[in-house]
């Protein structure tokens, strides 16, 4: 493998991201947060977790975020 882990990504590649959410204030200073994130990344060399073999190939991640903020 010379030197790339297995489940790691090198070589150049494009990446994009998107995120929407909304926010409910529980009292002054706390806020309880909901929100959504996209991230398509375009191309890069990957070697999964069960094959030594590299391929190039897009991704696609989404992701769900849950969250209280609290400003000191």
């Amino acid at each position: 493998m010379n030197g790339v882990h297995k489940g790691s990504a090198s070589g150049t590649t494009f990446a994009s991201q998107g995120k929407a959410g909304i926010s409910y204030e529980l009292s002054k200073g706390t806020s309880f947060y909901l929100g959504y994130r996209i991230v398509w990344i375009n191309g890069g060399n990957t070697i999964d977790v069960w094959s030594d073999n590299p391929k190039t190939q897009d991704h696609l991640q989404q992701s769900v975020e849950v969250g209280i903020r609290i400003r000191l």
